[in-house]
């Protein structure tokens, strides 16, 4: 009995540990690239890439989440941000739901600052549960970190609400 036991949390706890990660792509995973698009702007000679995908997630309402990525490059190729939301359950509004957002600037091809906000329930209407900012020098070393969730700088996102 005991062995079960132990064999059953040692599985529960490999599965949570390698399918579910904060903000990259799950090592065990069932993916599916749902859509993806390219544009771009004449203005500001740009390139848009977005690539949306499922994936594999257990959770109260079934075994897959969302995300999606949206990289901006300029005339040259070099990347000058990145996007990522994560949504746990795409347009379930029950109290459970979670996006993750991550947001990164580059400068020249190096990072220069990391941005990321968790909102909990309907996505960016919901509730600001963390909200973190990491700014890097010209050489892409890490300079200074802030969790900007007590000084409301957060709000500058559409639909912020601090839950104080």
């Amino acid at each position: 009995m005991k062995n079960k036991t132990t064999i059953i949390i040692a599985i529960a706890l490999f599965t949570t540990a390698f399918s579910s990660c904060r903000f990259g792509k799950p090592l065990i995973r069932k993916e599916i690239k749902i859509d993806s698009a390219y544009s771009g702007s004449a203005e500001k000679d740009t390139l848009t890439v977005l690539q949306i995908y499922e994936y594999f997630r257990i959770s109260r309402h079934g075994f897959s989440g969302w995300y999606s990525i949206e990289e901006k490059f300029d005339h040259n190729g070099v990347l000058i941000s990145r996007e990522i939301n994560k949504t746990s359950v795409f347009l379930i509004r029950d109290g459970y739901n979670k996006l993750k957002y991550k947001r990164q600037t580059f400068v020249e091809g190096v990072i220069s600052e990391i941005t990321f906000y968790v909102y909990k329930n309907k996505g960016f209407s919901g509730k600001l549960k963390q909200c973190r900012t990491y700014y890097y020098d010209s050489n892409g070393k890490l300079i200074r970190k802030e969790n900007n969730r007590k000084d409301n700088s957060c709000n500058s996102l559409p639909g912020a609400e601090n839950d104080s």
